[in-house]
Order: structure tokens, then C-alpha cells, then sequence
């Protein structure tokens, strides 16, 4: 059994090892990043990998997104959806085939974290609405990814992993709790490790780190927040699992911060399983190349 400080050296040197994002992915990031960029040079990029276009394409034309007509190009998905969007499809989708690519282990089932992952990031974009917060999507991938540092740790750390998971379960105590008992630092840390090899946005790299502890983050502490809230909603609604079977209840000054109303949660809850109906296609893009 490794040390605690031998596992964060071994984490802290794996992480540079760890494939960064498909350069189709990148590239569109960047493009994104550039004001002066178009529709049709999103396209282009994107283009170069057919199967990522299709993927593409197919979850534009789901049923999460309701279009009445057919999306039939990337170029127009842009025009319809929005540079910002189709960024965050590209994402999720080259996220989903890294949640694939690490393989499974008996002892934690990354199929059940990407439907939580996903539950968490619908959630998050509904609260983020009811609290009119401008920034829908940036809320959406920052649930979809914040989890990441587990699957992190169950690859490259499986024989500790295990240990945190059978800790929790015996003690009745979170991932969370049990990560810093057993190995000494949390997915969370993880997490924003891996954001940052990945040269994601700061908002990313932040909400990944404090989603469990939403007041520390003083520069995103509103995305931070949705997505601390977001992911307790869907572990109340038992949408997938985050890896044990603790039910934490939401702080009431969370809900205050934010102004969000009782009543306002409940709908919350009812809207997500009406949401998360539609949003197969989604739930099964990252399971579709492990299948």
C-alpha cells in the first residue's frame, strides 16, 4: 500500500501522462475563443473527424434539444445552438469516450457516475435558470465534469480506490470523506488537476475543486454553488451513482445565496425527471464505444 504522499507524487506525475483532449476538440476550443471565428470554421475543423461530426449531429437532433427540423450540419447547429453550446457537445462527448477509454473495474461503475455526471449537469442548468444566471452551458459542463478526479483515481490508484469505496460503505460516510481518510487528498483536487493538463476554462478548473465546498470559491462561487446543488439533487433523485450511498442534504444559506425558494426546489426535482426523459441520447453518448 502506498503512502499518502507517494500516491500524490505518483497522481501528480500520472496526470502529465494522461492523453490530452482529441486535438479535434481543441482546436475547436480555440477557435471558439477567437470572436472573429464563424460558423462554417467550426465546421471545418470539425469535419476532419466524421465520427465525432455524427455524434455530434445526432445529439443536436435529440429529443433534449426539441428542434422542430432537422439539424443536418455543424454549421448550422452553430447558427442554432450557438458557439458556446456546440463547444460543451464537443466536450462532453471527447469526456464521455475518456470515462470509456480508462476501462471498468468490479469495484466502481463508471456508467452509473457518467448517468449521475449527466443528471448533475441537467440539474445544474435547470437551478441555473431558475436563479437566472446568464452563464446556462458553462453551469451545464462544469456538473457534467465535476466528478472527473474519480475516474482518475480508480484507474491509476484501483487497490486505494477500492479501499476509499469500502471505507464509505462501512462507515456510512461520503467518497469524499473516505478519499481523504485512505489516500489523503479528494477527487475534487483531482479533478482540477486533470482540467488544468486539459487547459480547460478557469471556471471549470475552479468548480471542480470546491463542489463540495462552494463558499471557499470566491472568484465562481455562483456556478460553483448551482453545481454543489445540483449534485445532491441528483443523488436525492438517485439518478446513477457518485459512488456511495450517502444522502447529503443541501446547507439552507446555499439555497439563500442563490436565492432559491423551496417551492423553486421542488420544481426543480419535478423538471429534472421530465428533462432527463429526453436526454437519452446524452446519458448514452458515453457509453455508446463501451458497449
Amino acid at each position: 500500500m502506498l503512502s499518502q504522499i507517494e500516491i500524490k507524487r505518483t497522481l501528480e506525475r500520472r496526470i502529465r501522462e494522461i492523453p490530452t483532449l482529441p486535438s479535434v476538440a481543441s482546436k475547436v476550443m480555440q477557435i471558439l475563443e477567437n470572436p472573429r471565428s464563424s460558423a462554417a470554421d467550426v465546421e471545418r475543423v470539425i469535419m476532419y473527424d466524421q465520427a465525432m461530426a455524427t455524434r455530434v449531429l445526432k445529439l443536436v437532433n435529440s429529443a433534449y434539444y426539441g428542434f422542430p427540423r432537422r439539424i443536418s450540419t455543424v454549421s448550422q447547429a452553430v447558427v442554432i445552438l450557438g458557439f458556446v453550446t456546440v463547444k460543451n457537445l464537443i466536450l462532453s462527448i471527447s469526456v464521455a469516450d475518456f470515462f470509456v477509454m480508462l476501462g471498468k473495474t468490479r469495484i466502481f461503475n463508471r456508467a452509473e457516475l457518467w448517468r449521475h455526471s449527466v443528471g448533475t449537469a441537467v440539474a445544474a442548468r435547470i437551478l441555473a435558470r431558475k436563479a437566472h444566471f446568464p452563464q446556462l452551458e458553462e453551469v451545464f459542463m462544469a456538473g457534467l465534469l465535476h466528478d472527473i478526479g474519480k475516474v482518475i483515481l480508480d484507474h491509476y490508484f484501483p487497490q486505494e480506490f477500492a479501499q476509499v469505496i469500502q471505507l464509505a460503505q462501512e462507515k456510512k460516510i461520503s467518497i469524499y470523506e473516505a478519499e481523504l481518510e485512505v489516500i489523503g487528498i479528494s477527487h475534487a483536487v483531482v479533478g482540477r488537476w486533470i482540467a488544468d493538463h486539459w487547459n480547460l476554462p478557469q471556471l471549470l478548473v475552479e468548480v471542480i475543486n470546491y463542489h463540495h465546498q462552494p463558499f471557499e470559491n470566491k472568484d465562481y462561487w455562483a456556478t460553483t454553488a448551482l453545481v454543489h446543488v445540483a449534485d445532491i439533487i441528483a443523488r436525492q433523485a438517485r439518478i446513477g451513482s457518485g459512488g456511495d450511498d450517502v444522502q447529503p442534504t443541501i446547507r439552507p444559506n446555499v439555497l439563500e445565496w442563490l436565492r432559491i425558494k423551496d417551492q423553486d426546489f421542488q420544481e426543480v426535482q419535478k423538471q429534472l425527471e421530465l428533462e432527463l426523459l429526453q436526454a437519452d441520447d446524452l446519458m448514452n453518448i458515453g457509453l455508446e464505444r463501451g458497449a
